[in-house]
Protein backbone atom coordinates (compact mmCIF):
# COMPACT_ATOMS: atom_id res chain seq x y z
CA UNK A 1 0.00 0.00 0.00
CA UNK A 2 2.93 2.26 1.15
CA UNK A 3 4.57 1.78 -2.30
CA UNK A 4 1.21 2.38 -4.18
CA UNK A 5 1.33 5.93 -2.45
CA UNK A 6 4.81 6.64 -3.34
CA UNK A 7 4.42 5.77 -6.60
CA UNK A 8 1.16 7.43 -7.29
CA UNK A 9 2.60 10.83 -5.64
CA UNK A 10 4.99 10.44 -8.48
CA UNK A 11 2.81 10.95 -11.34
CA UNK A 12 2.15 14.59 -12.87
CA UNK A 13 -1.29 15.01 -13.34
CA UNK A 14 -2.14 15.32 -17.39
CA UNK A 15 -4.24 17.38 -19.25
CA UNK A 16 -4.77 21.15 -19.30
CA UNK A 17 -6.23 23.24 -17.11
CA UNK A 18 -9.27 25.03 -17.89
CA UNK A 19 -8.86 29.04 -18.79
CA UNK A 20 -10.79 29.71 -15.88
CA UNK A 21 -9.07 27.35 -13.48
CA UNK A 22 -5.35 28.91 -14.22
CA UNK A 23 -7.41 32.20 -14.06
CA UNK A 24 -8.63 31.35 -10.85
CA UNK A 25 -4.59 30.10 -9.26
CA UNK A 26 -3.41 33.40 -10.66
CA UNK A 27 -5.95 35.48 -9.13
CA UNK A 28 -5.73 33.89 -5.44
CA UNK A 29 -1.43 34.00 -6.03
CA UNK A 30 -2.13 37.30 -6.39
CA UNK A 31 -4.02 38.37 -3.52
CA UNK A 32 -1.43 36.19 -0.95
CA UNK A 33 1.16 38.22 -2.66
CA UNK A 34 -0.54 41.65 -2.02
CA UNK A 35 -1.03 40.62 1.73
CA UNK A 36 2.32 39.48 2.27
CA UNK A 37 3.77 42.93 0.58
CA UNK A 38 1.13 44.97 2.16
CA UNK A 39 2.13 43.66 5.46
CA UNK A 40 6.22 44.08 4.80
CA UNK A 41 5.28 47.84 3.74
CA UNK A 42 2.87 48.83 6.14
CA UNK A 43 3.47 46.73 9.08
CA UNK A 44 7.26 46.73 9.65
CA UNK A 45 7.87 49.58 7.63
CA UNK A 46 10.93 48.59 6.06
CA UNK A 47 10.12 49.87 2.76
CA UNK A 48 8.55 53.01 1.30
CA UNK A 49 4.94 52.75 -0.02
CA UNK A 50 6.12 53.17 -3.88
CA UNK A 51 7.98 49.96 -3.10
CA UNK A 52 5.07 47.95 -2.59
CA UNK A 53 4.54 47.59 -6.16
CA UNK A 54 7.52 46.10 -6.68
CA UNK A 55 7.49 43.18 -3.55
CA UNK A 56 3.98 42.66 -4.64
CA UNK A 57 5.28 41.65 -8.21
CA UNK A 58 8.41 39.60 -6.96
CA UNK A 59 5.73 37.17 -4.90
CA UNK A 60 3.29 36.96 -7.13
CA UNK A 61 6.18 35.51 -9.65
CA UNK A 62 7.62 33.26 -6.48
CA UNK A 63 4.14 31.93 -6.38
CA UNK A 64 3.36 30.93 -9.80
CA UNK A 65 6.93 29.74 -10.77
CA UNK A 66 7.46 27.67 -7.88
CA UNK A 67 4.06 26.74 -7.01
CA UNK A 68 1.85 26.18 -10.19
CA UNK A 69 4.51 26.37 -13.44
CA UNK A 70 7.46 24.28 -12.31
CA UNK A 71 5.47 21.38 -9.90
CA UNK A 72 3.21 21.08 -13.44
CA UNK A 73 6.31 20.46 -15.89
CA UNK A 74 9.04 18.66 -13.38
CA UNK A 75 9.10 16.28 -11.09
CA UNK A 76 9.08 17.09 -7.37
CA UNK A 77 12.72 16.50 -7.29
CA UNK A 78 13.61 17.93 -9.99
CA UNK A 79 11.48 20.82 -9.05
CA UNK A 80 13.25 21.31 -5.69
CA UNK A 81 16.75 20.96 -7.32
CA UNK A 82 15.30 23.99 -9.67
CA UNK A 83 14.36 25.75 -6.48
CA UNK A 84 17.17 25.08 -5.18
CA UNK A 85 19.22 27.06 -7.72
CA UNK A 86 16.76 29.62 -7.85
CA UNK A 87 16.66 30.47 -4.32
CA UNK A 88 20.90 30.62 -4.44
CA UNK A 89 20.54 32.65 -7.13
CA UNK A 90 18.21 35.07 -5.72
CA UNK A 91 19.72 35.26 -2.39
CA UNK A 92 23.10 36.15 -4.03
CA UNK A 93 21.65 39.05 -5.93
CA UNK A 94 19.09 40.02 -3.07
CA UNK A 95 21.58 39.84 -0.23
CA UNK A 96 20.43 42.30 2.88
CA UNK A 97 18.57 44.81 0.65
CA UNK A 98 14.77 45.99 0.83
CA UNK A 99 13.93 42.86 -1.54
CA UNK A 100 16.56 40.32 0.78
CA UNK A 101 14.75 41.16 4.21
CA UNK A 102 11.33 41.02 2.64
CA UNK A 103 12.26 37.48 1.42
CA UNK A 104 13.81 36.33 4.47
CA UNK A 105 10.87 37.92 6.72
CA UNK A 106 7.88 36.89 4.91
CA UNK A 107 8.33 35.24 1.79
CA UNK A 108 9.82 33.34 3.84
CA UNK A 109 6.85 32.02 6.40
CA UNK A 110 6.24 29.13 3.59
CA UNK A 111 9.92 27.41 4.66
CA UNK A 112 8.73 27.83 8.32
CA UNK A 113 5.20 26.42 7.77
CA UNK A 114 6.26 23.65 5.44
CA UNK A 115 9.20 22.76 8.42
CA UNK A 116 6.51 22.74 11.02
CA UNK A 117 3.86 20.74 9.44
CA UNK A 118 6.64 17.89 8.81
CA UNK A 119 7.76 17.94 12.58
CA UNK A 120 3.95 18.07 13.61
CA UNK A 121 3.80 14.34 12.72
CA UNK A 122 6.92 13.72 14.07
CA UNK A 123 5.92 12.37 17.49
CA UNK A 124 3.06 10.07 15.84
CA UNK A 125 5.27 9.14 12.95
CA UNK A 126 8.11 8.02 15.55
CA UNK A 127 5.07 5.13 17.03
CA UNK A 128 3.75 4.04 14.41
CA UNK A 129 6.31 3.43 11.92
CA UNK A 130 8.89 1.56 14.65
CA UNK A 131 5.83 -0.24 15.89
CA UNK A 132 5.19 -1.38 12.52
CA UNK A 133 8.96 -1.80 11.75
CA UNK A 134 9.19 -4.15 14.46
CA UNK A 135 5.52 -5.93 14.26
CA UNK A 136 6.15 -6.60 10.77
CA UNK A 137 9.15 -8.92 12.35
CA UNK A 138 6.66 -11.37 13.51
CA UNK A 139 6.82 -13.30 16.88
CA UNK A 140 10.79 -12.34 18.56
CA UNK A 141 10.63 -16.23 19.62
CA UNK A 142 8.96 -17.54 16.94
CA UNK A 143 11.44 -15.99 14.15
CA UNK A 144 13.01 -18.52 13.92
CA UNK A 145 16.95 -18.81 12.55
CA UNK A 146 16.33 -16.43 9.32
CA UNK A 147 14.29 -14.15 11.07
CA UNK A 148 17.44 -13.67 14.01
CA UNK A 149 20.08 -13.70 11.11
CA UNK A 150 18.32 -10.75 9.24
CA UNK A 151 18.04 -8.33 12.57
CA UNK A 152 21.29 -9.32 13.31
CA UNK A 153 22.82 -8.33 10.14
CA UNK A 154 20.69 -5.55 9.43
CA UNK A 155 21.88 -4.18 13.03
CA UNK A 156 25.12 -4.51 12.55
CA UNK A 157 25.42 -2.58 8.75
CA UNK A 158 23.24 -0.17 10.24
CA UNK A 159 25.76 0.45 13.69
CA UNK A 160 28.81 0.70 11.01
CA UNK A 161 27.07 3.07 8.88
CA UNK A 162 26.38 5.92 11.70
CA UNK A 163 29.93 5.05 12.75
CA UNK A 164 31.00 6.13 9.33
CA UNK A 165 28.67 8.96 9.63
CA UNK A 166 30.12 10.02 12.80
CA UNK A 167 33.80 9.82 11.98
CA UNK A 168 33.37 11.84 8.78
CA UNK A 169 31.73 14.37 10.13
CA UNK A 170 34.34 14.60 13.02
CA UNK A 171 37.05 14.32 10.98
CA UNK A 172 36.11 16.88 7.95
CA UNK A 173 34.30 18.99 10.50
CA UNK A 174 32.18 20.62 7.62
CA UNK A 175 30.42 23.57 10.05
CA UNK A 176 33.24 24.94 11.72
CA UNK A 177 33.83 27.57 8.55
CA UNK A 178 30.01 28.74 8.97
CA UNK A 179 29.91 29.06 12.64
CA UNK A 180 32.67 31.73 12.51
CA UNK A 181 30.94 33.59 10.01
CA UNK A 182 27.82 33.62 12.10
CA UNK A 183 29.99 35.14 15.63
CA UNK A 184 31.56 37.40 13.47
CA UNK A 185 28.18 38.26 12.10
CA UNK A 186 26.72 38.67 16.00
CA UNK A 187 29.52 39.25 18.21
CA UNK A 188 29.21 39.46 21.60
CA UNK A 189 26.61 41.85 23.39
CA UNK A 190 28.15 44.68 25.80
CA UNK A 191 28.07 44.89 28.98
CA UNK A 192 24.65 46.22 30.43
CA UNK A 193 26.97 48.85 31.64
CA UNK A 194 27.96 50.47 28.15
CA UNK A 195 25.75 52.76 26.02
CA UNK A 196 23.47 55.26 26.29
CA UNK A 197 19.47 54.43 27.58
CA UNK A 198 18.89 55.23 23.75
CA UNK A 199 21.20 52.69 22.59
CA UNK A 200 19.61 49.83 24.97
CA UNK A 201 16.31 50.63 23.57
CA UNK A 202 17.06 50.35 20.09
CA UNK A 203 18.98 47.18 20.84
CA UNK A 204 15.54 45.60 22.50
CA UNK A 205 13.94 46.93 19.79
CA UNK A 206 16.36 45.15 17.16
CA UNK A 207 16.20 41.97 19.65
CA UNK A 208 12.51 41.83 19.40
CA UNK A 209 12.66 41.70 15.50
CA UNK A 210 9.99 42.79 12.44
CA UNK A 211 6.81 41.17 12.97
CA UNK A 212 7.20 38.89 10.08
CA UNK A 213 9.91 37.27 11.93
CA UNK A 214 8.08 37.25 14.57
CA UNK A 215 5.58 35.23 13.21
CA UNK A 216 8.00 32.82 11.88
CA UNK A 217 9.55 32.61 15.80
CA UNK A 218 6.49 32.51 18.32
CA UNK A 219 3.08 32.15 16.06
CA UNK A 220 3.10 29.52 13.75
CA UNK A 221 5.49 27.41 16.14
CA UNK A 222 2.40 27.89 18.48
CA UNK A 223 -0.10 27.37 16.04
CA UNK A 224 1.33 24.61 14.56
CA UNK A 225 2.38 21.50 16.92
CA UNK A 226 1.85 17.87 17.51
CA UNK A 227 -1.37 17.50 19.33
CA UNK A 228 0.19 14.33 20.51
CA UNK A 229 2.49 13.50 22.28
CA UNK A 230 3.55 16.23 22.27
CA UNK A 231 6.88 17.82 24.86
CA UNK A 232 7.60 13.80 25.14
CA UNK A 233 10.81 13.00 24.94
CA UNK A 234 11.52 11.14 21.62
CA UNK A 235 13.63 7.82 23.21
CA UNK A 236 10.13 7.58 25.49
CA UNK A 237 8.35 6.79 22.51
CA UNK A 238 10.67 4.56 20.51
CA UNK A 239 10.65 2.37 23.34
CA UNK A 240 7.49 2.78 24.01
CA UNK A 241 7.16 1.90 19.77
CA UNK A 242 9.49 -1.13 20.54
CA UNK A 243 7.89 -2.66 23.06
CA UNK A 244 4.23 -3.03 21.70
CA UNK A 245 5.63 -3.50 18.33
CA UNK A 246 7.10 -6.65 19.95
CA UNK A 247 3.87 -7.02 21.40
CA UNK A 248 1.58 -7.15 18.43
CA UNK A 249 4.40 -9.60 16.95
CA UNK A 250 4.14 -11.78 19.13
CA UNK A 251 -0.06 -11.80 19.02
CA UNK A 252 0.46 -14.25 16.15
CA UNK A 253 -3.00 -14.19 14.20
CA UNK A 254 -4.68 -12.13 17.12
CA UNK A 255 -2.15 -9.16 16.19
CA UNK A 256 -3.01 -9.08 12.34
CA UNK A 257 -6.11 -6.84 12.92
CA UNK A 258 -4.07 -4.59 15.09
CA UNK A 259 -1.09 -4.56 12.61
CA UNK A 260 -3.77 -4.05 9.53
CA UNK A 261 -4.47 -0.62 11.76
CA UNK A 262 -0.99 0.46 12.12
CA UNK A 263 -0.29 -0.04 8.79
CA UNK A 264 -3.08 1.77 7.82
CA UNK A 265 -2.40 5.00 10.22
CA UNK A 266 1.43 4.88 8.74
CA UNK A 267 -0.01 5.01 4.85
CA UNK A 268 -1.81 7.65 6.23
CA UNK A 269 0.72 9.59 7.45
CA UNK A 270 3.36 8.71 4.36
CA UNK A 271 0.09 10.83 2.49
CA UNK A 272 -0.27 13.31 4.67
CA UNK A 273 3.91 13.49 4.18
CA UNK A 274 3.40 13.77 0.51
CA UNK A 275 0.99 16.59 1.08
CA UNK A 276 3.31 18.88 2.70
CA UNK A 277 5.91 18.20 0.03
CA UNK A 278 3.79 19.87 -1.84
CA UNK A 279 5.03 22.88 -0.38
CA UNK A 280 8.81 22.04 -0.92
CA UNK A 281 10.16 24.19 -3.82
CA UNK A 282 8.58 27.65 -2.43
CA UNK A 283 10.18 26.64 1.02
CA UNK A 284 13.49 25.38 -0.41
CA UNK A 285 13.94 28.22 -2.20
CA UNK A 286 13.17 30.98 0.30
CA UNK A 287 15.12 28.88 3.07
CA UNK A 288 18.33 28.61 0.34
CA UNK A 289 17.66 32.72 -0.15
CA UNK A 290 17.76 33.43 3.23
CA UNK A 291 20.46 31.28 4.42
CA UNK A 292 22.63 32.33 0.96
CA UNK A 293 21.60 36.09 1.62
CA UNK A 294 22.78 36.22 5.51
CA UNK A 295 25.80 33.80 5.19
CA UNK A 296 27.02 34.90 1.84
CA UNK A 297 29.59 32.82 -0.02
CA UNK A 298 31.04 31.47 3.42
CA UNK A 299 27.55 29.31 3.46
CA UNK A 300 27.64 28.22 0.03
CA UNK A 301 31.09 27.16 0.73
CA UNK A 302 30.17 25.19 3.98
CA UNK A 303 26.90 23.44 1.71
CA UNK A 304 29.00 22.43 -0.21
CA UNK A 305 31.99 20.29 2.07
CA UNK A 306 28.92 19.31 4.17
CA UNK A 307 28.12 17.36 0.77
CA UNK A 308 31.10 16.15 -0.04
CA UNK A 309 31.48 15.37 3.73
CA UNK A 310 27.80 13.31 3.39
CA UNK A 311 28.95 11.84 -0.40
CA UNK A 312 32.33 10.96 1.27
CA UNK A 313 30.14 8.44 4.17
CA UNK A 314 28.13 7.10 1.56
CA UNK A 315 30.62 5.83 -0.56
CA UNK A 316 32.92 4.58 2.45
CA UNK A 317 29.59 2.51 3.40
CA UNK A 318 28.95 1.50 0.08
CA UNK A 319 32.75 0.21 -0.63
CA UNK A 320 32.03 -1.68 2.68
CA UNK A 321 29.01 -3.41 2.05
CA UNK A 322 29.61 -4.38 -1.79
CA UNK A 323 33.01 -4.91 -1.96
CA UNK A 324 34.23 -6.58 1.45
CA UNK A 325 31.10 -7.54 3.20
CA UNK A 326 29.03 -8.98 0.08
CA UNK A 327 32.43 -10.87 -0.89
CA UNK A 328 33.77 -11.90 2.12
CA UNK A 329 30.38 -12.93 3.84
CA UNK A 330 28.48 -13.67 0.77
CA UNK A 331 31.33 -15.10 -1.90
CA UNK A 332 29.45 -12.88 -4.68
CA UNK A 333 32.24 -11.12 -6.78
CA UNK A 334 31.07 -6.98 -6.32
CA UNK A 335 31.27 -7.23 -10.59
CA UNK A 336 28.45 -9.79 -10.36
CA UNK A 337 26.49 -8.05 -7.64
CA UNK A 338 26.56 -4.34 -9.40
CA UNK A 339 25.19 -6.34 -12.68
CA UNK A 340 22.72 -7.61 -10.96
CA UNK A 341 21.44 -5.24 -9.01
CA UNK A 342 21.92 -1.97 -11.33
CA UNK A 343 18.19 -1.62 -12.59
CA UNK A 344 17.15 -1.32 -8.91
CA UNK A 345 19.95 0.78 -7.73
CA UNK A 346 19.41 2.91 -10.79
CA UNK A 347 15.47 3.17 -10.11
CA UNK A 348 16.09 4.17 -5.89
CA UNK A 349 18.46 6.99 -7.27
CA UNK A 350 16.21 8.45 -9.65
CA UNK A 351 13.17 7.87 -7.27
CA UNK A 352 14.47 8.22 -4.18
CA UNK A 353 12.25 5.57 -2.27
CA UNK A 354 13.19 2.35 -1.47
CA UNK A 355 9.73 0.74 -0.82
CA UNK A 356 8.52 1.77 -4.01
CA UNK A 357 11.19 0.12 -5.56
CA UNK A 358 10.84 -3.01 -3.96
CA UNK A 359 9.00 -5.08 -6.49
CA UNK A 360 12.17 -4.26 -9.00
CA UNK A 361 14.80 -5.02 -5.79
CA UNK A 362 12.96 -8.67 -5.39
CA UNK A 363 13.01 -9.12 -8.88
CA UNK A 364 17.02 -8.34 -9.40
CA UNK A 365 17.91 -10.13 -6.20
CA UNK A 366 16.13 -13.76 -7.11
CA UNK A 367 16.17 -13.78 -10.77
CA UNK A 368 19.59 -11.83 -11.53
CA UNK A 369 21.39 -12.59 -8.17
CA UNK A 370 20.26 -15.98 -6.98
CA UNK A 371 18.41 -15.39 -3.70
CA UNK A 372 15.94 -18.20 -3.23
CA UNK A 373 12.29 -16.68 -3.57
CA UNK A 374 11.55 -17.13 0.14
CA UNK A 375 14.75 -15.25 1.20
CA UNK A 376 13.82 -12.26 -0.99
CA UNK A 377 9.86 -11.91 0.18
CA UNK A 378 10.94 -12.21 3.98
CA UNK A 379 14.51 -10.09 3.66
CA UNK A 380 13.34 -7.26 1.74
CA UNK A 381 10.12 -5.79 3.03
CA UNK A 382 11.80 -6.15 6.44
CA UNK A 383 15.26 -4.54 5.12
CA UNK A 384 12.82 -1.39 3.23
CA UNK A 385 11.01 -0.88 6.78
CA UNK A 386 13.41 -1.11 9.42
CA UNK A 387 16.67 -1.28 7.68
CA UNK A 388 18.17 2.15 6.41
CA UNK A 389 21.90 2.26 6.32
CA UNK A 390 22.11 5.63 4.25
CA UNK A 391 19.90 7.36 6.04
CA UNK A 392 21.31 6.06 9.39
CA UNK A 393 24.47 7.60 8.11
CA UNK A 394 22.73 10.88 6.74
CA UNK A 395 21.19 11.66 10.16
CA UNK A 396 23.95 10.93 11.80
CA UNK A 397 26.48 13.24 9.48
CA UNK A 398 23.19 16.23 9.44
CA UNK A 399 22.70 16.69 13.04
CA UNK A 400 26.59 17.11 14.36
CA UNK A 401 26.99 19.27 11.08
CA UNK A 402 24.04 21.70 12.18
CA UNK A 403 25.15 21.38 15.78
CA UNK A 404 28.76 22.56 14.76
CA UNK A 405 27.16 25.06 12.08
CA UNK A 406 25.38 26.49 15.48
CA UNK A 407 28.60 27.18 17.39
CA UNK A 408 27.87 23.67 19.31
CA UNK A 409 30.80 21.73 20.51
CA UNK A 410 29.45 18.65 21.17
CA UNK A 411 30.73 16.21 23.95
CA UNK A 412 31.44 12.33 23.81
CA UNK A 413 28.42 11.65 25.41
CA UNK A 414 26.43 14.15 23.14
CA UNK A 415 27.55 11.74 20.21
CA UNK A 416 26.20 8.71 21.74
CA UNK A 417 23.18 10.25 21.99
CA UNK A 418 23.37 10.77 18.26
CA UNK A 419 24.73 7.61 17.44
CA UNK A 420 22.10 5.72 19.73
CA UNK A 421 19.13 8.06 18.01
CA UNK A 422 20.46 7.87 14.30
CA UNK A 423 20.21 3.58 14.41
CA UNK A 424 16.50 4.11 16.83
CA UNK A 425 15.24 6.99 14.32
CA UNK A 426 16.58 4.86 11.10
CA UNK A 427 14.19 1.91 12.01
CA UNK A 428 10.95 4.42 12.07
CA UNK A 429 12.21 6.44 8.81
CA UNK A 430 9.84 6.31 5.83
CA UNK A 431 11.05 4.99 2.56
CA UNK A 432 9.96 7.98 0.64
CA UNK A 433 11.44 11.29 -0.78
CA UNK A 434 12.42 13.68 2.36
CA UNK A 435 11.68 10.85 4.48
CA UNK A 436 14.57 11.52 6.78
CA UNK A 437 14.03 15.33 7.14
CA UNK A 438 10.95 14.40 9.27
CA UNK A 439 12.14 12.87 11.83
CA UNK A 440 15.92 14.33 11.86
CA UNK A 441 14.09 17.14 14.81
CA UNK A 442 14.10 14.14 17.10
CA UNK A 443 17.73 13.80 16.93
CA UNK A 444 18.30 17.23 16.92
CA UNK A 445 16.43 17.32 19.96
CA UNK A 446 18.77 14.80 21.89
CA UNK A 447 21.30 17.94 21.13
CA UNK A 448 19.19 21.11 22.53
CA UNK A 449 18.32 22.26 18.52
CA UNK A 450 15.16 23.17 17.38
CA UNK A 451 13.59 22.09 14.02
CA UNK A 452 14.27 25.48 12.23
CA UNK A 453 17.79 24.33 11.98
CA UNK A 454 17.16 22.14 9.37
CA UNK A 455 16.78 25.14 6.87
CA UNK A 456 20.54 25.44 6.24
CA UNK A 457 20.77 21.96 4.68
CA UNK A 458 16.83 21.22 3.46
CA UNK A 459 18.14 22.80 -0.62
CA UNK A 460 20.62 19.71 -1.22
CA UNK A 461 18.01 17.22 0.77
CA UNK A 462 17.06 16.03 -2.06
CA UNK A 463 20.28 15.30 -4.05
CA UNK A 464 21.77 13.54 -0.76
CA UNK A 465 18.43 11.65 -0.09
CA UNK A 466 18.72 10.03 -3.59
CA UNK A 467 21.94 9.17 -2.76
CA UNK A 468 21.56 7.54 0.40
CA UNK A 469 18.52 5.30 -1.15
CA UNK A 470 21.15 3.69 -3.07
CA UNK A 471 22.79 2.36 0.17
CA UNK A 472 19.37 1.82 1.76
CA UNK A 473 19.12 -0.87 -1.29
CA UNK A 474 22.37 -1.74 -1.47
CA UNK A 475 22.25 -2.93 2.59
CA UNK A 476 18.90 -4.32 1.85
CA UNK A 477 20.40 -6.51 -0.52
CA UNK A 478 23.45 -7.16 0.88
CA UNK A 479 21.87 -8.89 4.31
CA UNK A 480 19.64 -11.06 1.61
CA UNK A 481 22.54 -12.46 -0.03
CA UNK A 482 24.84 -12.73 2.98
CA UNK A 483 21.84 -14.54 4.89
CA UNK A 484 20.86 -17.09 1.66
CA UNK A 485 24.02 -18.11 1.29
CA UNK A 486 24.27 -18.94 5.05
CA UNK A 487 21.22 -20.67 4.56
CA UNK A 488 22.48 -22.62 1.24
CA UNK A 489 19.44 -20.72 -0.53
CA UNK A 490 21.97 -18.71 -2.91
CA UNK A 491 22.49 -20.06 -6.64
CA UNK A 492 24.03 -18.01 -9.83
CA UNK A 493 20.85 -16.37 -10.70
CA UNK A 494 19.99 -16.16 -14.57
CA UNK A 495 22.13 -14.61 -16.88
CA UNK A 496 21.73 -10.78 -16.80
CA UNK A 497 21.42 -10.16 -20.57
CA UNK A 498 17.98 -12.99 -20.33
CA UNK A 499 16.89 -11.11 -17.51
CA UNK A 500 16.11 -7.59 -18.98
CA UNK A 501 12.08 -8.01 -18.80
CA UNK A 502 11.76 -6.05 -15.77
CA UNK A 503 8.23 -5.67 -16.33
CA UNK A 504 6.74 -9.18 -16.83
Amino acid sequence: MQSEIIANSGKREGGKLSFRTTGFILVIYGLLSAVLAVCAGLLDATVPVGMLLLLWAMAWLAHVVLLFLIPRYFSLGTAILIAMGCGIAVGGVTGKSVFGRFLADWLNLYGVVFLRLLVMVVPVLILISITRGVASLGDPVALGRLGFKTVAFYLMTTVIAVFIGLLCVNVMHPGKKLAESITVSNPAPESEDSGAPGDKAAAASQTQGTYGQRLQKEVIPALIKSPFLDGINPLTIILFALLLGAAIGSLGPKGTPLLDVVQSLDDALVRMILWFMKLAPMAVFTLMAKATGEFGGAYLQTLAYYVFTVLSGLVIHFFILACVIVPLMGRISPVRFFRAMSPALSLGFGISSSSATLPLTIHCANRRLGVDRSVCEFMLPVGATVNMDGTALYQAVAVMFLAFANGLESTLSQQIFVFAGAVLVSIGTAGIPGGSIALMPVTLGLLGLGPEVIGLIIGVDRLLDMCRTVVNITGDVAGCAVVARSEGKLSCGEDTAHSMDLVS
